[in-house]
């Protein structure tokens, strides 16, 4: 295997290699699959990996593309304004109200008082909106 990328908190490090050094090292085999949904096969192992009881390794992931990364902004353009219409909130910006709205309908607390935390998933960069005025 060659590592192709590490990170600075030394807690994930990304490798290449080819299949049947990846099978081989995580004990897995891997098959292509028809995606259910898209038209396309997909890769996956048919078995969880593992490695020797010894080796001081937390999680391994990445050994299949049935989901592939895909921008998550859909947005439609406004004619009149040419400004992009993606949330309800003024000039189509998501705000508090619309993912309350979206996760909990109905409850009456506003989150005043509490704080928030931006957590990147997989480690990506992300970017944080200004509160609601």
């Amino acid at each position: 295997m060659q590592v192709v990328r590490t990170y600075d908190s030394r807690k994930m490090l990304d490798v290449s290699a080819a299949v049947p050094d990846i099978e081989s090292a995580f004990h897995v085999t891997l098959y292509s699959y028809n995606h259910p949904t898209e038209p396309r096969q997909f890769y996956a192992p048919a078995e969880e990996p593992s490695v020797a009881a010894g080796l001081p390794i937390l999680d391994v992931s990445g050994l299949d593309d049935f989901s592939l990364p895909r921008p998550m902004l859909h947005c439609e353009t406004n004619q009149v304004s040419q400004r992009p219409l993606i949330g309800s909130g003024p000039g189509g910006y998501y705000w508090s109200r619309d993912f309350r709205s979206a996760y909990v309908p109905g409850v009456s607390l506003d989150g005043s008082g509490q704080s928030v935390a931006g957590v990147p998933r997989g480690f990506d960069a992300y970017d944080i909106e200004p509160a609601e005025p």
